[in-house]
């Protein structure tokens, strides 16, 4: 018989992390303030003035971001790769309460079910450090872009010093807190962040398409470029 403890499984640890830890930890408190904060930043390029007629989010865990999108369209598509619960949002998907503009589509962001250029704009909301080809991530991403479409894109600088301070001040007590198990926080950071932010970066800069360039905005300190100085960057890939 094999064994079936959650080391042994790394997938199931996961899925059980975000099924039933993921809202209380990172949804509330500090950890959610500093997760409102990144997902704001996100958007901080973008506002009311702006016109995306279909907008895609890569990575929409529980509908996290969508509330916080100034700009005007026509069609919002969420993917996951999981479906993502008890949220208000998802809740209503299937129902006539549902926002009129917010759709929901299971999908793997490395092999996203679009067709090529459809996508006036591309969301990831820390997703990129969770995957293990960052570059054919970015290449899938332009793929399904308009030639005039942007993508944007926030990476945590893991594992630099702000990104390290943070978790271990912040979000593993958050965690203890309520009730995840000892060593489970840890380990699901372990088996989740696959990709440092210096090999994202670099990957992702090496896969931007001709015709396009990367924008990157460091945050708190955009002047200084550093990874081991910030705590996230947005990555914004649009028509040179």
């Amino acid at each position: 018989m094999h064994d079936q403890s959650p080391i042994s499984d790394p997938a199931r640890i996961v899925d059980d992390y975000y099924a039933s830890h993921y809202a209380a930890v990172h949804g509330s408190g500090c950890v959610g303030g500093a997760a409102s904060l990144l997902h704001r930043r996100l958007e901080r390029r973008r506002g009311p003035d702006d016109y995306f007629p279909v907008t895609v989010e890569v990575g929409a865990g529980r509908f996290e971001h969508y509330p916080l999108v100034r700009h005007r369209r026509d069609r919002y598509i969420a993917t996951d790769i999981r479906i993502p619960g008890q949220h208000s949002h998802q809740r209503a998907i299937g129902s006539r309460t549902r926002p009129g503009d917010l759709e929901f589509v299971q999908t793997d962001a490395m092999h996203l079910a679009l067709g090529d250029a459809v996508v006036d704009r591309l969301v990831a909301s820390c997703l990129l450090i969770h995957l293990p080809d960052p570059w054919a991530a970015v290449k899938e991403w332009q793929r399904v872009c308009r030639p005039d479409g942007v993508i944007d894109m926030l990476v945590p600088c893991d594992p630099g010093m702000v990104s390290r301070a943070f978790r271990r001040l912040v979000s593993r007590p958050a965690a203890r807190k309520r009730g995840v198990p000892a060593g489970v926080y840890e380990l699901v950071n372990a088996i989740e962040h696959v990709s440092p932010f210096g090999r994202v970066i670099t990957l992702a800069r090496a896969a931007v398409d001709p015709g396009r360039r990367l924008d990157v905005d460091y945050f708190p300190i955009p002047v200084l470029p550093s990874w081991n100085l910030n705590a996230f960057a947005v990555l914004s890939i649009g028509p040179e």
